[in-house]
């Protein structure tokens, strides 16, 4: 007898149905023994269908309304409305930290705007740079390092709490000169050795003098080892 000729509880509808149906097509009728399994067969498609409860948890969870968890239309939507109800707070929370980094941003820019005024080309020429003296030395890497020191005075107004100086390296060849800017630092102390600070660190007063130190380490073969040109481009002051 084929293996697939069992009871209707056993198969179920659809696949006795499938099994009566192939068997039928590839083997057909042949004598009355075959006759009588394929009515055999007929008759469980006739057969009642296996209530609910007897059937696979997967037949359960697709024929029973109570048991389906996913919207068939929209198998990754929740049919409880929990991502409805949390929606309004995510929203809420962006809008909260949007408004707190605007805040942030505009006591920030606040605080530095009453601390400081924009750099000023125009306050420059209140900057004067004399006693320019020059040295070289190699750093623990063997890299050579060429030091500018002077004297900066603030003959302005205002307290000075920034400075970019521009300096040309000039050479013999014809080119256009080397032009570099570096930290502007203030010279702290010289002894036991040359310390430096920044001039945020320690602003620079009306008709107050400092001494300075400019340090460069990436200049060209070509220079031809005279004084570089130093020139104020701009200079950060406070009100």
């Amino acid at each position: 007898m084929p293996p697939w000729y069992l009871p209707s509880q056993h198969l179920g509808f659809e696949r006795a149905g499938a099994a009566c149906y192939l068997y039928d097509v590839i083997f057909g009728p042949k004598d009355s023994v075959h006759q009588q399994i394929i009515m055999n067969f007929h008759s469980c498609l006739r057969a009642p269908v296996a209530p609910v409860a007897n059937r696979s948890r997967y037949n359960r969870r697709m024929h029973d309304p109570a048991l389906k968890t996913t919207d068939p239309s929209n198998p990754f939507k929740s049919p409880t409305g929990d991502d409805r109800n949390l929606l309004p707070w995510v929203v809420a929370a962006v809008v909260v930290v949007v408004l707190l980094g605007f805040v942030f941003l505009l006591s920030g820019h606040t605080g530095r705007s009453a601390a400081s005024t924009p750099r000023d080309a125009a306050y420059a020429g209140n900057i004067a740079l004399s006693q320019l003296k020059m040295s070289q030395a190699s750093n623990f890497a063997g890299s050579q390092l060429t030091y500018i020191d002077g004297v900066i005075v603030n003959k302005g107004s205002k307290t000075v709490t920034g400075i970019v100086v521009q300096a040309l390296f000039a050479n013999d060849s014809g080119e256009p000169p080397q032009a570099e800017q570096v930290p502007f630092t203030l010279i702290r102390t010289r002894d036991p050795y040359v310390d430096t600070q920044s001039v945020s660190a320690a602003p620079l007063a009306p008709g107050a003098s400092r001494e300075f130190r400019l340090i460069y380490d990436d200049i060209s073969p070509m220079w031809n080892q005279q004084l570089p040109l130093l020139k104020v481009i701009s200079v950060t002051t406070t009100k």
